[in-house]
């Protein structure tokens, strides 16, 4: 890949961002799994056939975007030969993130719809897991860990608003604070509204690629210790311990 008005290479700018990640050659090589020598064969342009597993490895050592090794992107308006095409690094950019595409064939229109919508997946699955993880750590903060069993099964039902364990631990927190108890309503709320989203998105990634996607109504490796819990201290008039 080559560009106009400069020399600059994936090479330089993986030595740049090394640098700038304070990071010696070896350490890099430790952190992605590669050899000393292929890092230094890199920077110094000696090797130049560098694959994509080792485009994703440095980026993920360096915790930086892959495109920022492959691509001068802070120069958007510098151009790039790829075989007989020509594109400004910015087009380039867009090209990889799925949001310049002409339509104009039936791979492209299918590939663009299948990387958006799997990307949309990912997103809506990783609000799912936000919203289960801040269920679980109220309803351990209000003094209902030893109702967790409960809480998974509202929230493997993709319906969980209006479950009884639900409407318990609102109860419990308007003992205290009538407002943070509305806020528990509003929680489960989220968590069906997001199972619902993802569903959706996964219905639509399915019919564009044949691949049955994973359900997201499993609380499995998100409550690991659900077995283990221990019942909560409780009043003497048998009430769960409220948090502070």
């Amino acid at each position: 890949m080559a560009h106009e008005g400069s020399e600059e290479t994936i090479g330089k700018r993986l030595a740049r961002y090394r640098k700038l990640a304070g990071f010696s050659a070896h350490e890099l090589a430790e952190r992605a799994g590669l050899t000393r020598s292929v890092i230094a064969n890199i920077e110094n342009n000696r090797r130049t056939d560098i694959t994509v597993s080792e485009v994703i490895a440095l980026s993920q050592a360096l915790d930086v975007p892959p495109l920022v090794l492959m691509l001068p992107v802070d120069r958007p308006f510098s151009h790039h030969v790829v075989g007989k095409w020509a594109y400004s690094v910015g087009k380039l950019t867009q090209m990889f993130r799925g949001a310049s595409s002409s339509m104009s064939t039936g791979a492209s229109a299918r590939a663009t719809a299948v990387l958006r919508t799997a990307v949309s997946l990912y997103g809506a699955d990783a609000r799912v897991d936000t919203i289960r993880q801040k269920i679980v750590d109220t309803a351990r903060a209000w003094g209902f860990g030893d109702r967790l069993p409960e809480i998974a099964s509202a929230l493997d039902s993709g319906e969980s608003f209006g479950w009884r364990v639900g409407l318990d631990l609102r109860e419990a927190v308007a003992r205290r604070d009538e407002t943070r108890a509305v806020e528990i309503d509003e929680m489960f709320r989220d968590h069906d509204a997001a199972v619902a989203n993802y569903l959706s998105l996964a219905l639509a990634l399915q019919e564009l690629t044949g691949e049955k996607q994973p359900d997201p109504r499993s609380t499995k490796g998100l409550l690991p210790s659900i077995e283990d819990a221990q019942p909560e201290r409780t009043h003497a008039d048998g009430e769960h311990q409220a948090a502070p």
